[in-house]
């Protein structure tokens, strides 16, 4: 099991602007141990990983990710990848934290016992609109 994801979500939406601009003007000189930080946790084991070396990973591929963006050697699909990919990393992240925690979480396990008490078999949805009518929502005005 890997470090706690909400904890690290949290650790690295609270690192300090001073920190981030520090760490993105000294791109030139700290690319290559950013890489090294970067490789070195990708292997450490899970059970070894915390909160905390979770997001100064998330933080490292960020700042890679911007230096990447300067280099004139990619083309422009490569470094837009490069540079988009740490951040979608870090919403799925969050996407995967929301569904678990809060109302998000409340909401998919009722509209799980729904399916299941209908019959539907796990991942077998109805068509937009198709449901139970008693199950529909009620539509908004303007739509």
């Amino acid at each position: 099991m890997g470090p706690n994801p909400l904890e690290t979500l949290m650790i690295f939406f609270a690192m300090s602007k001073e920190q981030i601009d520090g760490d993105l003007a000294s791109i030139p000189k700290n690319l290559p141990p950013t890489t090294e930080c970067i490789k070195a946790h990708g292997l450490l084991p899970l059970d070894v990983q915390t909160p905390d070396s979770a997001a100064l990973f998330y933080h490292n591929q960020m700042i890679q990710g911007h230096a990447l963006q300067q280099l004139t050697n990619l083309s422009e699909d490569e470094r837009l990848y490069l540079a988009a990919l740490p951040a979608q990393l870090i919403a799925d992240q969050a996407c995967e934290v929301a569904m678990e925690t809060g109302e998000l979480s409340e909401l998919a396990r009722k509209m799980d016992e729904i399916e299941k008490c209908q019959g539907l078999a796990p991942h077998e949805y109805w068509p937009a609109r198709q449901g139970p009518p008693r199950l529909r929502a009620t539509p908004r005005p303007g739509r």
